[in-house]
């Protein structure tokens, strides 16, 4: 029987470098040699597959290697125990013909296989794979103990290289190498630079400027020998371009496969730049940005019009940095536009509108840019809800949408319809807010919405910021504007003991009787604010009897007398100063007690909060007794009215009936409801509560117009820098029931007369 591929030097069959071919072995005994050409400075991997590989039906393929005399100088069997092909790795000593035996073990089989031959770059400096300036290779390492190829490549001093080592396959490019190493070796094989990952992800990337002309090695490895692919090894000599001035674009172009054209720019440390490249001929760019030593430090493909790509950065130290433009495949050639710029930013402005009594209006919020972009910016916006929400139907909000702002304009506008209707209502809000932001920066990305109610049943008081006091609208709030034109609380004095009251504030300075205030402590003289923490107080008189002069907020009782008892509310002192407080209190109406001892719950295990207000305790005995006589003989033997704040500790546990102020029968304990009428998440609940008031709580994205709006501690003292503040808690809830009571007191005296 003759063999179809002669088993001797006879054979004209090939097989090229870097390739494969299927094969028969046609009975017991037949051999098919192939004849290869082979060069010195490289090794060669054979591959015979057979049913182990699943490549052929030859059970036990055995491949040789022999000289172009037919001569024997490499053979093997096995790559394994439990792998049955054959695989040699070959350095011939001599250019010329070779002659690859493909053979059965034992030469009593037949069946089919495949025979693989591929070249393999030396990890010597005898390699003869090389690589030029402005070019790129392609190869495959890491099989078969392949962990390291070397290519030659002439240098010269003084220009720079960057060198790049690709692995990551992206945009057609068939590379598969998943942690490419890099190494330059001088040409005695000694390792002068290396890398790992200073290119795009897990790439490898030298910014090199050798110091001696001549030849280098460029040892391509993968990072932990135990992976193998496809990679590209690309060389650009004299990469830098030139200099990025901002705002200024640069027209470049890709001239060999491989190409990187890098421009030096300036950048200054924590502002934020953006970088764009527009694909002309080249179609598909790819823009990196690489700090002073050629690392990348991001990256972007497509992100831009069409195959455009663009990408915002901002760096952490001021120096120089380069914009980098390629192929994204590495391989495609073309012109394309460079450019790099400070971002501008982003603002939405607040806006307003009168509700009106029926449709719709368009409420128009504007967004602007702090100067022209080259490219568009986007932003995501949408409506948060407030004081007025979608629920309510006050407006149509919009939960997240994305705005443009095109190219070289600097201006767009968001509106959101406004619902009108009929309802007496305060002044409402909600917010719009911007994020996420593409080209850009937020510089002001939250802007409240105002509606404007415009259907007062009556005339309303003249102080402008009443409007936003919800408290004392009807629905949810004590419904007192129609109470003031017969009582105002004139004639009816409250005492406030707290943190003092700020009498230089102009909406209580005609309200407070300074002659009358006392330090709780000793009932000296004074009645405003010691400490610089001594905030409380002014908030708690103003929502009392904030005045009715046209000015800022106005209280439930407008012209009730305010009375100013001090304390620092300091726990240590507080049960010690109590009963003269409470003493003091005797000569007034009402008291207002916007404090209590369930807070210290939050100051752990060791401060009990349970029962420690114990009118039975040595420490506490002294206020019980106090608090009888306040009742028994204040107000002229009628009996002092003490309003107490049930407290702020939902969330603790706590409950008013463990406390003797709250349980007390000669207290109204008040509790705290919201914007919705419904009771707060933070009001002490306990069976002693007798009533609830407005107390407000920020429970919706954040918006204080749900809380209390009232005086604050002028100047820069106090809560906020205005005069004026948004507060929250029983503390406000109980002074507006004092408030109420002022109401009562004075109708209650005029019926009399």
């Amino acid at each position: 029987m003759s063999a179809q591929i002669p088993g001797n030097t006879s054979s004209t069959v090939a097989i090229s470098v870097d390739s494969s071919t299927a094969g028969q072995l046609d009975f017991n005994s037949d051999t098919d040699w192939y004849r290869v050409q082979f060069q010195t400075g490289y090794a060669y991997q054979i591959w015979l597959e057979g049913l182990s590989g699943g490549l052929g039906t030859l059970v036990d393929p055995y491949v040789s290697v022999r000289s172009s005399s037919g001569a024997v100088i490499a053979y093997s069997d096995d790559i394994s125990y439990l792998n049955k092909d054959a695989f040699i790795n070959f350095v011939p000593q001599i250019a010329g013909t070779y002659f690859i035996s493909a053979e059965e073990y034992g030469n009593n089989a037949t069946g089919s296989y495949r025979l693989t031959v591929w070249g393999d770059q030396l990890a010597t400096t005898a390699t003869a794979a090389t690589i030029a300036a402005n070019s790129l290779v392609t190869d495959r390492i890491g099989w078969q103990g392949d962990a390291a190829d070397w290519y030659a490549v002439n240098l010269t001093a003084g220009s720079t290289y960057l060198i790049d080592l690709v692995g990551s396959p992206r945009d057609g490019a068939a590379f598969s190498l998943v942690d490419p190493f890099l190494f330059i070796r001088n040409s005695s094989g000694i390792i002068v630079a290396g890398d790992n990952d200073s290119g795009n992800g897990l790439e490898s990337r030298i910014l090199f400027t050798p110091v001696t002309s001549g030849t280098y090695f460029l040892d391509v490895e993968e990072f932990g020998v135990d992976a193998v692919g496809v990679y590209s090894l690309i060389v650009n000599q004299s990469p830098v371009s030139g200099g990025l001035l901002l705002a200024a674009p640069q027209s470049g172009e890709m001239n060999f496969q491989g190409d990187i054209d890098l421009y030096s720019v300036i950048l200054t440390a924590g502002v934020s730049y953006g970088f764009a490249v527009s694909a002309g001929t080249l179609t598909d760019p790819f823009l990196e940005v690489l700090n002073s030593n050629g690392a990348v430090v991001t990256v972007d493909d497509d992100s831009g019009p069409g195959l455009s790509s663009q990408v915002t950065f901002v760096p952490a130290t001021t120096n120089t940095y380069y914009l980098g433009v390629r192929a994204a495949n590495y391989t495609s050639l073309g012109a394309y536009t460079a450019q790099a710029w400070g971002l501008p930013s982003i603002s939405i402005s607040d806006a307003s509108i009168q509700e009106g009594n029926s449709s719709t209006k368009q409420l128009n919020f504007p967004v602007s840019l702090s100067k022209a972009s080259p490219v568009d910016v986007t932003v995501t916006i949408g409506t948060r809800a407030g004081t007025a929400s979608t629920a309510s139907g006050d407006y149509q909000g919009i939960l997240e949408t994305t705005i443009t702002i095109p190219a070289g304009q600097t201006a767009t506008v968001f509106s959101i319809p406004v619902s009108g209707d009929t309802l007496f209502e305060p002044h409402e809000g909600f917010r719009v807010v911007l994020s996420s932001p593409v080209m850009a920066t937020i510089a002001d990305g939250d802007a409240p919405g105002w509606i404007f109610d415009d259907d007062a049943p009556y005339t309303l008081p003249s102080e402008p910021l009443s409007r936003f006091q919800w408290h004392l609208y009807p629905a949810v709030g004590v419904n007192v504007f129609p109470v003031w034109s017969a009582w105002d609380g004139s004639g009816v004095k409250v005492a406030v003991f707290d943190q003092g009251v700020d009498s230089s504030h102009p909406d209580l300075n005609d309200n407070v009787l300074t002659n009358l205030g006392r330090r709780a402590s000793n009932l000296t003289l004074g009645g405003d604010p010691v400490l610089s923490s001594d905030n409380h107080g002014t908030a708690v008189a103003g929502v009392i009897a904030a005045e009715a002069n046209g000015l800022g907020v106005i209280g439930v009782a407008p012209k009730a007398s305010l009375v100013s008892i001090y304390s620092s509310l300091s726990y240590s002192s507080l049960s010690a100063e109590i009963p003269s407080a409470f003493s003091y209190a005797q000569g007034f109406d009402i008291l207002n007690n916007s404090w209590g001892f369930g807070n210290l719950s939050s100051l752990g295990s060791a401060n009990a909060w349970a029962f420690y207000d114990n009118f039975r305790s040595t420490s506490f005995s002294s206020a019980g007794l106090a608090l009888r006589q306040l009742a028994e003989n204040g107000r002229s033997g009628l009996g002092t009215i003490v309003v107490q704040s049930a407290g702020n500790s939902f969330g603790l546990g706590d409950d008013t009936n463990l406390h003797n102020f709250q349980n007390s029968r000669y207290i109204i304990t008040v509790a705290g409801t919201d914007y919705q009428g419904t009771v707060t998440g933070y009001s002490t609940p306990g069976a002693s509560v007798l009533i609830a008031a407005p107390g407000g709580e920020v429970n919706v994205n954040n918006d204080s117009l749900s809380e209390i709006l009232t005086t604050d501690r002028v100047g820069t003292a106090g809560y906020d820098a205005s005069d004026y503040t948004f507060m929250q808690g029983t503390s406000f809830s109980g002074p507006i029931v004092s408030g109420i009571v002022a109401l009562m007191l004075e109708a209650d005296r005029k019926s009399v007369v």
